[in-house]
């Protein structure tokens, strides 16, 4: 939702093409706000995008309109309500990371309760 203070992860790759910027991000869940957000991309409550970026290279066509050349792109957010209908997430890939993390807590605790049988 654009707020820096409260970033949620990285940008993992990036790159434009003719229909327009794509890049693959991964989310740090172990984050609250970047847990928060995955589960709402997961549930497909969320799913809007939007960039923050300053506009250095512009120009207004013969009808008021800007026709922006070149930006410096200073984020991508997970938004609620994008400016751009079309800006949104297409596909989740998730990894079993909790699931990972459970099982090596359980493991854990088990090897406690053996070794403390001892």
């Amino acid at each position: 939702q654009h707020d820096s203070a409260k970033p949620i992860g990285i940008i993992k790759t990036i790159h434009e093409d003719n229909y327009g910027l794509k890049f693959e991000g991964e989310i740090n869940n172990k984050t609250i706000y970047g847990k928060e957000a995955s589960e709402l991309v997961k549930q497909k409550a969320v799913d809007g995008l939007s960039i923050g970026f300053y506009a250095k290279d512009f120009e207004y066509n013969n009808q008021g309109i800007r026709l922006i050349k070149k930006i410096d792109l200073m984020e991508i957010s997970i938004v609620t309500f994008p400016a751009n209908r079309s800006a949104s997430i297409t596909d989740v890939k998730t990894q079993n990371n909790d699931l990972i993390e459970q099982s090596l807590e359980k493991l854990f605790l088990l090897v406690q309760k053996l070794t403390n049988l001892k």
